[in-house]
Protein backbone atom coordinates (compact mmCIF):
# COMPACT_ATOMS: atom_id res chain seq x y z
CA UNK A 1 0.00 0.00 0.00
CA UNK A 2 1.58 2.99 -0.72
CA UNK A 3 1.88 6.43 1.58
CA UNK A 4 -1.28 8.40 -0.10
CA UNK A 5 -3.75 5.07 0.49
CA UNK A 6 -2.32 4.38 3.76
CA UNK A 7 -3.85 7.92 4.45
CA UNK A 8 -6.62 8.30 2.62
CA UNK A 9 -7.79 4.93 4.65
CA UNK A 10 -6.93 6.35 7.66
CA UNK A 11 -8.53 9.88 7.40
CA UNK A 12 -11.86 7.28 5.93
CA UNK A 13 -11.59 5.59 9.30
CA UNK A 14 -11.00 8.62 11.73
CA UNK A 15 -14.57 10.24 9.65
CA UNK A 16 -16.08 7.46 10.65
CA UNK A 17 -15.37 6.57 14.23
CA UNK A 18 -15.68 10.76 14.55
CA UNK A 19 -19.49 10.56 13.28
CA UNK A 20 -19.77 7.01 15.20
CA UNK A 21 -18.73 9.31 18.23
CA UNK A 22 -21.46 11.91 17.11
CA UNK A 23 -24.34 9.69 17.06
CA UNK A 24 -23.58 8.35 20.24
CA UNK A 25 -23.19 11.64 22.02
CA UNK A 26 -26.20 12.60 20.35
CA UNK A 27 -27.88 9.25 22.03
CA UNK A 28 -26.21 9.89 25.51
CA UNK A 29 -27.52 13.80 25.72
CA UNK A 30 -30.97 12.26 24.31
CA UNK A 31 -30.50 9.77 27.52
CA UNK A 32 -29.85 12.41 30.12
CA UNK A 33 -32.40 14.43 28.81
CA UNK A 34 -35.30 11.74 29.13
CA UNK A 35 -33.11 10.63 32.59
CA UNK A 36 -33.30 14.24 33.80
CA UNK A 37 -37.48 14.36 33.00
CA UNK A 38 -37.95 11.52 34.66
CA UNK A 39 -36.19 12.95 37.84
CA UNK A 40 -38.06 15.85 37.74
CA UNK A 41 -41.22 13.88 37.57
CA UNK A 42 -40.20 11.72 40.28
CA UNK A 43 -39.53 15.08 42.35
CA UNK A 44 -42.81 16.85 41.73
CA UNK A 45 -44.50 12.93 42.77
CA UNK A 46 -42.80 12.88 45.83
CA UNK A 47 -43.26 16.63 46.76
CA UNK A 48 -46.87 16.13 46.21
CA UNK A 49 -47.18 12.35 47.95
CA UNK A 50 -45.23 14.45 50.73
CA UNK A 51 -48.13 16.79 50.82
CA UNK A 52 -50.86 14.38 50.59
CA UNK A 53 -49.70 12.57 53.45
CA UNK A 54 -48.84 15.69 55.64
CA UNK A 55 -52.66 16.19 54.99
CA UNK A 56 -54.06 12.89 55.84
CA UNK A 57 -51.85 12.74 58.80
CA UNK A 58 -52.94 15.97 60.17
CA UNK A 59 -56.56 14.88 59.23
CA UNK A 60 -55.83 12.00 61.33
CA UNK A 61 -54.25 13.61 64.36
CA UNK A 62 -57.31 15.77 64.06
CA UNK A 63 -60.26 13.30 64.18
CA UNK A 64 -59.98 12.13 67.69
CA UNK A 65 -61.23 7.89 67.63
CA UNK A 66 -64.14 6.27 69.27
CA UNK A 67 -62.52 5.38 72.14
CA UNK A 68 -60.84 9.00 72.53
CA UNK A 69 -64.80 9.89 73.14
CA UNK A 70 -65.68 7.29 75.02
CA UNK A 71 -62.93 7.83 77.80
CA UNK A 72 -63.90 11.74 77.40
CA UNK A 73 -60.14 12.24 75.61
CA UNK A 74 -61.71 14.00 72.56
CA UNK A 75 -60.77 17.53 71.48
CA UNK A 76 -63.21 19.81 71.91
CA UNK A 77 -63.32 21.07 68.66
CA UNK A 78 -63.73 17.72 67.38
CA UNK A 79 -67.16 16.85 69.28
CA UNK A 80 -70.26 17.54 67.71
CA UNK A 81 -72.03 20.99 68.29
CA UNK A 82 -75.72 20.95 69.10
CA UNK A 83 -77.43 24.36 69.06
CA UNK A 84 -80.50 25.60 70.09
CA UNK A 85 -82.50 26.79 67.30
CA UNK A 86 -84.74 29.60 69.15
CA UNK A 87 -81.26 30.87 70.69
CA UNK A 88 -80.49 34.51 69.40
CA UNK A 89 -77.50 33.70 66.72
CA UNK A 90 -74.37 34.68 68.67
CA UNK A 91 -72.84 37.00 65.30
CA UNK A 92 -75.54 38.81 66.04
CA UNK A 93 -75.65 39.45 69.64
CA UNK A 94 -74.21 42.90 70.36
CA UNK A 95 -72.35 42.62 74.40
CA UNK A 96 -70.13 46.18 73.04
CA UNK A 97 -70.65 48.59 71.04
CA UNK A 98 -73.42 50.37 68.96
CA UNK A 99 -75.80 48.07 67.39
CA UNK A 100 -76.12 50.36 64.57
CA UNK A 101 -72.89 49.72 63.74
CA UNK A 102 -72.65 45.76 63.79
CA UNK A 103 -75.95 46.18 61.58
CA UNK A 104 -73.85 48.41 59.11
CA UNK A 105 -70.64 46.07 59.12
CA UNK A 106 -73.45 42.95 58.75
CA UNK A 107 -74.98 44.46 55.96
CA UNK A 108 -71.47 45.52 54.13
CA UNK A 109 -70.59 41.69 54.33
CA UNK A 110 -73.80 40.38 53.02
CA UNK A 111 -73.26 43.26 50.37
CA UNK A 112 -69.55 42.00 49.35
CA UNK A 113 -70.63 38.22 49.62
CA UNK A 114 -73.70 38.76 47.55
CA UNK A 115 -70.82 40.80 44.88
CA UNK A 116 -68.80 37.59 45.03
CA UNK A 117 -71.56 35.73 43.78
CA UNK A 118 -72.76 37.42 41.19
CA UNK A 119 -69.45 37.73 40.17
CA UNK A 120 -69.62 34.04 40.26
CA UNK A 121 -72.50 33.69 38.62
CA UNK A 122 -71.87 36.12 35.67
CA UNK A 123 -68.67 34.69 34.63
CA UNK A 124 -70.74 30.61 34.69
CA UNK A 125 -72.98 32.20 32.01
CA UNK A 126 -75.84 33.43 33.90
CA UNK A 127 -77.84 36.70 32.89
CA UNK A 128 -79.83 38.58 36.14
CA UNK A 129 -82.56 41.37 34.86
CA UNK A 130 -82.02 44.65 35.98
CA UNK A 131 -85.99 44.94 36.61
CA UNK A 132 -87.07 42.04 38.36
CA UNK A 133 -83.70 40.22 39.44
CA UNK A 134 -84.66 37.18 37.72
CA UNK A 135 -81.81 34.74 37.14
CA UNK A 136 -81.19 33.37 33.27
CA UNK A 137 -79.17 31.54 31.28
CA UNK A 138 -76.86 33.69 28.79
CA UNK A 139 -79.21 32.95 26.02
CA UNK A 140 -80.27 35.35 23.21
CA UNK A 141 -83.79 33.40 23.16
CA UNK A 142 -83.78 32.93 27.16
CA UNK A 143 -83.77 36.91 27.33
CA UNK A 144 -85.53 37.88 24.82
CA UNK A 145 -88.51 35.97 25.84
CA UNK A 146 -88.37 37.04 29.70
CA UNK A 147 -87.43 40.94 28.37
CA UNK A 148 -91.23 40.42 26.36
CA UNK A 149 -92.76 39.18 29.59
CA UNK A 150 -90.74 40.72 32.31
CA UNK A 151 -93.38 42.35 34.63
CA UNK A 152 -90.53 45.23 34.64
CA UNK A 153 -90.19 45.79 31.15
CA UNK A 154 -93.65 45.39 29.27
CA UNK A 155 -96.10 47.94 28.57
CA UNK A 156 -98.39 47.90 31.98
CA UNK A 157 -95.14 47.63 34.25
CA UNK A 158 -94.16 49.97 36.46
CA UNK A 159 -91.72 51.17 34.79
CA UNK A 160 -93.97 52.34 31.96
CA UNK A 161 -96.50 53.75 34.49
CA UNK A 162 -93.75 55.51 36.18
CA UNK A 163 -93.52 53.64 39.28
CA UNK A 164 -89.51 52.68 40.05
CA UNK A 165 -88.13 49.36 39.94
CA UNK A 166 -88.43 46.65 42.55
CA UNK A 167 -85.10 46.49 42.51
CA UNK A 168 -82.20 48.82 43.27
CA UNK A 169 -80.53 49.09 40.14
CA UNK A 170 -81.13 52.22 37.62
CA UNK A 171 -83.94 51.29 34.73
CA UNK A 172 -82.26 51.90 32.18
CA UNK A 173 -79.53 49.33 32.79
CA UNK A 174 -82.32 46.36 31.75
CA UNK A 175 -80.63 42.84 31.39
CA UNK A 176 -77.14 42.79 31.64
CA UNK A 177 -74.52 40.08 31.09
CA UNK A 178 -70.93 39.33 31.48
CA UNK A 179 -69.56 37.79 28.52
CA UNK A 180 -67.74 34.35 29.85
CA UNK A 181 -64.77 34.72 27.60
CA UNK A 182 -63.82 37.76 27.34
CA UNK A 183 -65.55 39.42 30.74
CA UNK A 184 -67.09 41.92 28.87
CA UNK A 185 -70.23 43.45 30.24
CA UNK A 186 -73.14 43.74 28.15
CA UNK A 187 -77.02 45.05 27.79
CA UNK A 188 -79.41 43.46 26.05
CA UNK A 189 -79.14 44.88 22.92
CA UNK A 190 -75.75 44.61 22.75
CA UNK A 191 -75.40 40.64 23.29
CA UNK A 192 -76.06 39.83 19.14
CA UNK A 193 -73.14 42.44 18.27
CA UNK A 194 -70.66 41.54 21.06
CA UNK A 195 -67.50 40.49 19.37
CA UNK A 196 -65.55 38.50 22.14
CA UNK A 197 -61.72 39.25 22.43
CA UNK A 198 -61.18 36.39 23.73
CA UNK A 199 -62.14 34.26 20.90
CA UNK A 200 -59.47 35.59 18.76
Amino acid sequence: MSQPDALEQELYETVADKQAFQVKLRQLRSEVRLVEASLEALQQKESWLTHELAKRTKVRTELPSVEDFVQGRALESAIPKFFDLDQEPIGLRNNEGNEDEVVESQSQQDKAESDDWEEMLESLGVARCGYCGLRLPLDIAAIEQHSKACPGTGPNSPISRGTPSPMQSPPKEGLTARCSSCGDSLSMDLVEQHVCRGSG
